[in-house]
């Protein structure tokens, strides 16, 4: 099962492939963590306090229970799938309707 020490490696990852001169002090900043917080991080030497836990998943648009491993899958706020599903135009909203209600059905 995944660890925070994985997920952090993974959003580090990520947030490289989006944009590959994104140094780890970047990351660090936006995480609200200093560079050195980060790397410990990565090697698995210590976690942040709650507090930033929830800082570092909402700025990732993750759940906390991904970022400190209690799902394998990157399950994004359903917040955010709200408002983006909101602002769908209805026939948008139907199909999606359609595909969580044919999945329920297997």
């Amino acid at each position: 099962m995944p660890n925070f020490k994985d997920q952090i490696n993974q959003l580090w990852e990520e947030a490289k492939d989006r944009d590959y001169q994104t140094t780890q002090e970047d990351f660090a900043n936006l995480l609200g963590a200093t560079k050195n917080q980060l790397k410990g991080w990565l090697r698995g030497s210590g976690e942040p306090n709650t507090e930033l836990i929830k800082k570092i998943a909402q700025v990732c648009n993750v759940s906390v229970d991904w970022l400190v491993g209690n799902y394998e899958t990157n399950v994004t706020n359903s917040h955010s799938y709200d408002e983006k599903i909101k602002n769908l135009p209805p026939e948008m909203k139907r199909i999606i309707d359609f595909i969580i209600t044919s999945y329920g059905k297997s």
